[in-house]
């Protein structure tokens, strides 16, 4: 590693280094500590949990179905727009858009 290897002698230094936050450095320091080098190799899911999802199940089946409709909607801002006037739903940009595409 960096810091054993004396190129750097700080986490914020080697983040700097690896130009990512020290808070990642910070946590891979804590994970190899906790698993060895098979935590840190290991892939995990990311994302929701299965059969998780942003909206209550009726108000994601009216979006499919809105959605599906020939016109639809003409950008993700009309669908928070919708989903807000129809049932109250705050969504950020970037929800509704992965959920959407």
């Amino acid at each position: 590693m960096l810091i054993r290897s004396g190129q750097v002698r700080s986490r914020s230094q080697a983040a700097g280094h690896l130009a990512i936050h020290r808070h990642t450095i910070r946590h891979w320091l804590d994970t190899y500590q906790e698993g060895g080098i098979e935590a840190l190799l290991a892939v995990k899911k990311t994302g929701p949990a299965t059969g998780q999802r942003t909206l209550p199940e009726t108000v994601y089946q009216a979006l499919q179905k809105r959605l599906d409709e020939p016109t639809g909607f003409a950008s993700y801002v009309e669908v928070q727009q919708w989903l807000y006037d129809e049932y109250g739903l705050e969504g950020p940009y970037k929800s509704v858009y992965n959920l959407v595409r």
